[in-house]
């Protein structure tokens, strides 16, 4: 997964496919890329990052996830009371080191599990005070937010 910077999908797409990634395909615009690999994640990230820098002239970070841990977050059993149109997890690029402050947002609802931010935003991600640049301060790791079902249609593309 690629966080906030715009990239042509096709243009992200190839390169992949030239630094020798098997099976690449992207979907929809956001920088969601399912591809394999047989690097180590560390390593992998590192390349990537490099990678996208040179070719896109400007630094961009990479979030990644294997085929099993995306089946995982898609699986995870939700609330009853949750709308799944109103889901959205943080894909964060390490374990979290801070904390979200509830009280920011009081309608909205969050959950750490492992590198994951579940967020229930009931009036909507554009009306939700937890914003992209507040999470990442506040966590003090990268990440990068899908809603549920680009969550559940990515793990249905990798079975």
């Amino acid at each position: 997964m690629v966080g906030r910077n715009i990239v042509p999908m096709a243009d992200l797409r190839e390169l992949f496919e030239e630094l020798g990634h098997q099976d690449v395909s992207t979907y929809i615009a956001s920088g969601n890329v399912l591809f394999r690999s047989r690097a180590g994640e560390a390593a992998l990230t590192r390349s990537l990052e490099r990678a996208l820098a040179e070719r896109f002239k400007s630094p961009i970070r990479v979030v990644l996830r294997t085929a099993s841990e995306i089946h995982r977050v898609a699986s995870r059993p939700l609330p009853r009371a949750f709308d799944p149109d109103r889901l959205h997890v943080a894909f964060c690029a390490a374990k979290p080191k801070g904390t979200l402050e509830p009280e920011r947002s009081p309608q909205d609802s969050f959950a750490f599990h492992g590198r994951e931010i579940y967020f229930h935003l009931p009036n909507g991600v554009g009306k939700t005070k937890f914003s992209h640049d507040y999470i990442e301060r506040r966590i003090g790791v990268a990440a990068t937010m899908r809603n549920w079902r680009t969550v559940t249609t990515l793990a249905e593309r990798l079975r």
